[in-house]
């Protein structure tokens, strides 16, 4: 009768209706439990009317859409989208922002229900900046994206434990740590990284949210204001009547494949973090399931030996997991510009007149060069990665950047000032060859042993 019964259950489980929502767009608790308006200070379009602060969390009222290819979202962002008690949000580069939803009985939880209910991923695209037109198309959102928000662990991710499908927090969107107490209406969390070369300006977000696979998505749509930094964001909240400044620190992302807290001015306290556990292997490739931890010892946080951590603060930080990950820095081939300093040259002397030593230089000259051209050297392919992430970080003034053996996804339209591209590597050819090729041309001479470019390894794509 066994097997009859995993059959039925796998059957019903792909016709169970699923809709959910964006409640909150920056929530200054994370990992929470309980929702609580006083801590809400974004909200998505239409908020008031649809899901009101002060209203019952997670009340069915037609906020749900699934969205298609010509109508990514399913509220307008005209007149009244958003109020003085349901504003938009206000972010900065580089901060941690928690995004809250109803669970609406989609958790994957054996106290409660079952271990296989379908998570199959989150994500947060964006629209152009500064578009006060109609919302982008479907895939014109996906050429954008933001953020991968991860998928929450179901069946088998649980290696056999099925009580560990209890433990929180979870990557993706089950997690929900006090679900059990209202499958329906419990609170839900995510929390990702804004990216640190968006330019200040008002963009479109959209939230998806796939329940059984692509073809059954749930989608809400947002207006970011993006500030200059911490201290406009913070001037732009007082204007909307928020004094509440605090920012959630530490710990990792919803998406485990992406290293944890990027706030630049956050300051560590009593911090919660992920642990990613493998009790196979003991080590933190994919994870099968996460495990909490509260490390803090008279406010000093401590790391799991088994936790990748990220200390973002300048574009030179360094990635420090098990195996230390450094910056790769370009190797420069050839330089076709240059220019130098030079010394008169002295001659020495056999019989130097009285009073005149012989002189012996040895001087570290600077070069500078218009262009130059080369290869990176990437970290050995690990099995199963199917995408790479990289971000590339100029310091002098760009004029033109290729690199080939990759994709770029962003690129000086969002970050003029800092010259930040974003690629992408994928395809077997291509991530088996472990490198990347780049020629860059700079808007004037570049002194390269000041202004070091660096790439950074940001994200690894697992397909099982």
């Amino acid at each position: 009768m066994l097997p009859i019964r995993i059959v039925f259950l796998a059957s019903f489980i792909s016709h169970v209706t699923s809709h959910s929502w964006l409640a909150c767009t920056d929530y200054t608790e994370k990992n929470g439990g309980t929702w609580n308006p006083n801590f809400c200070r974004g909200f998505p379009r239409n908020a008031e009317i649809k899901a009101p602060r002060d209203g019952t969390f997670g009340l069915d009222t037609g906020y749900d859409y699934s969205p298609n290819e010509a109508r990514a979202c399913g509220q307008s962002k005209g007149a009244g989208a958003y109020t003085q008690r349901h504003p938009m949000a206000i972010y900065y580069p580089g901060q941690q922002v928690v995004l809250v939803h109803p669970m609406k009985n989609h958790g994957a939880d054996i106290a409660c229900g079952t271990i296989w209910m379908p998570d199959s991923g989150s994500w947060l695209y964006r629209g152009d900046i500064n578009n006060n037109g109609p919302d982008p198309t479907l895939s014109r959102f996906r050429q954008k994206l933001v953020f991968d928000l991860g998928r929450s662990p179901r069946g088998s991710d649980f290696g056999g434990d099925n009580s560990m499908s209890s433990v929180y927090p979870k990557p993706g969107y089950g997690n929900a740590p006090r679900f059990c107490d209202n499958t329906d209406k419990a609170m839900a969390t995510y929390s990702f990284n804004v990216p640190r070369n968006l330019r200040p300006g008002v963009y479109t977000f959209l939230w998806i949210w796939a329940f059984n696979g692509m073809g059954n998505i749930y989608s809400s749509c947002f207006e970011v204001n993006v500030a200059r930094n911490k201290a406009h964001r913070n001037t732009l909240l007082r204007a909307n009547g928020i004094t509440d400044y605090s920012e959630p620190c530490g710990g990792m992302t919803s998406n485990a494949q992406i290293a944890g807290n990027s706030n630049p001015g956050c300051t560590p306290t009593s911090e919660r973090t992920f642990a990613a556990i493998n009790t196979q292997t003991q080590r933190t490739t994919t994870p099968l399931y996460y495990r909490w931890t509260n490390n803090n010892v008279n406010n000093v946080r401590t790391q799991p030996t088994t936790m990748s951590t990220t200390t973002t603060t300048r574009p030179t930080t360094t990635t420090t997991t098990r195996r230390t990950v450094r910056p790769y820095r370009y190797t420069t081939r050839r330089a076709t510009t240059a220019t130098t300093t030079t010394l008169p040259r002295i001659r020495p002397s056999s019989s130097p007149r009285p009073g005149i030593s012989r002189l012996h230089l040895s001087i570290q000259l600077h070069m500078k060069t218009s262009q130059f051209a080369g290869e990176l050297w990437l970290p050995m392919i690990r099995p199963n990665i199917r995408k790479r992430y990289f971000s590339v970080d100029f310091s002098c003034s760009v004029e033109r950047a290729s690199f080939w053996n990759c994709r770029i996804i962003s690129g000086l339209e969002e970050s003029a000032d800092t010259n930040h591209y974003d690629l992408l590597q994928e395809g077997a050819r291509e991530l088996n060859l472990n490198r990347i090729y780049y020629h860059v041309s700079f808007a004037e001479p570049c002194d390269l042993s000041e202004h070091s470019p660096v790439v950074r390894l940001v994200q690894e794509i697992v397909f099982n």
